[in-house]
């Protein structure tokens, strides 16, 4: 059975993206005294201005936020966490090596001289990186 979690909550899963990214649907109290209700409650493309976000991003400047609807991903039951020692240009060389593998790689960044990398999927990493 999967376990769940809102995905905006960085605080506990760095590097998912801002709050505003993962907005389905809001309803907004304007100034005036309008209720107003915008985007939905399920995932979809949309053309159009995305205003859920638009008021999720203005923090509360726009309206008072009286619904939120975000969407929720599931928990991975492994994570793993790589650290390598590289200067800039052997890391932008590392990555594209990397992104040709079937790796589950959900985050990097490169910091200092290190290159910082965070795997997560099933309950085994079934591909083993080769980083040397």
């Amino acid at each position: 059975m999967a376990r769940w979690r809102p995905a905006f909550l960085a605080h506990v899963a760095p590097g998912r993206g801002a709050a505003r990214d993962f907005v389905l649907g809001t309803r907004v109290i304007t100034q005036e005294g309008k209720l107003l209700r915008f985007g939905g409650e399920v995932m979809k493309n949309v053309a159009g201005y995305d205003l859920s976000r638009m008021m999720a991003g203005a923090q509360g400047t726009l309206g008072v936020l009286t619904d939120i609807s975000f969407k929720v991903l599931p928990i991975p039951n492994a994570t793993h966490s790589l650290r390598l020692s590289l200067n800039l240009s052997d890391a932008l060389n590392k990555l594209a090596e990397l992104g040709r593998q079937p790796l589950p790689i959900t985050a990097a960044a490169w910091y200092n001289g290190e290159l910082f990398l965070r795997l997560e999927g099933g309950k085994v990493l079934s591909v083993r990186p080769r980083l040397d």
